[in-house]
């Protein structure tokens, strides 16, 4: 078997993975599907990226509600530990 010239593997290669993308479903014979899932791919990662961003946020809010409950908690047992002032 003799080996493979480059442009051979070039479309051999080319028409693998025009395969797999057709059997998930991302057609990429037509410029509009192209087009279509590229904006499809873009839409998820601002999506995800937003939900990223709020779990940021999220995280960062209930790390300071903690550290205030355990700030009020140990000023609580200073009080609760001193005697009252006449």
């Amino acid at each position: 078997m003799k080996p493979l010239s480059r442009d051979e593997l070039k479309q051999l290669m080319r028409e693998a993975v025009r395969e797999e993308f057709d059997h998930v479903g991302i057609s990429v014979g037509e410029t509009d599907h192209v087009l279509a899932a590229r904006e499809d791919f873009r839409w998820l990662r601002k999506t995800r990226m937003a939900f990223d961003k709020s779990a940021g946020i999220i995280g960062k809010v209930v790390l300071t509600a903690l550290a205030g409950l355990i700030i009020a908690a140990v000023l609580k047992g200073m009080n609760l530990q001193t005697p009252p002032t006449k």
